[in-house]
């Protein structure tokens, strides 16, 4: 019976933090040849010739178009790198509303390019940042671009290695930074 009971937790534990890894990045990951996630440098068209087969493939719940850009926050002495997830207004945040501790969801429904970010706690915290908070951020490539943003909201996903290190933002935001068209 023991065994049955932690043959059961350790599954539950899995199946958490699996549902929790593909709710973040999903299941599969489309990248232009020779590019490595969270790092993407070139973009893929988002009129893909086979787009429409993919999202009425079935078992396919979305497709979301992402991209990744590194940036540093810099607040109050601390300085702290952290990777951006743009992410436009059809992106499912279902499971940053199920993760929600503070504030609210960043809206990029609107025309305008939004500089809402949505944020760790653990991260908001280790910066001193509150919701409503300004944030700015430091692109480092090229040249340095800054960027204000503000702090719409905080998440708690519970795995450090995404708490430490993701924020959300308008995907206009950062194919903007990066010159990329649609």
């Amino acid at each position: 019976a023991v065994m049955v009971v932690a043959i059961a937790v350790a599954h539950g534990f899995q199946s958490e933090i699996k549902g929790k890894i593909t709710g973040f990045t999903g299941e599969v990951l489309l990248a232009a040849p020779g590019q490595k996630i969270p790092s993407i440098e070139r973009p893929i068209s988002a009129n893909l010739s086979y787009g429409s087969s993919l999202e009425s493939m079935t078992g396919v719940a979305s497709v979301d178009r992402v991209a990744y850009l590194a940036g540093m926050v810099r607040s109050e002495g601390e300085v702290q790198g952290l990777v951006f997830k743009g992410v436009d207004s059809t992106y499912n945040f279902s499971l940053f509303a199920e993760h929600l501790v503070e504030g609210r969801l960043p809206d990029y429904t609107t025309p305008k390019t939004s500089t809402e970010v949505l944020l760790s706690k653990r991260l908001a915290d280790q910066l001193g940042l509150s919701v409503g908070d300004p944030l700015t951020v430091y692109f480092v490539g090229d040249r340095i671009r800054v960027r204000k943003f503000t702090l719409s909201g905080l998440y708690r996903l519970g795995m450090d290695e995404f708490d430490k290190l993701f924020a959300v933002a308008d995907l206009r935001q950062l194919q903007r930074l990066q010159g990329w068209r649609d």
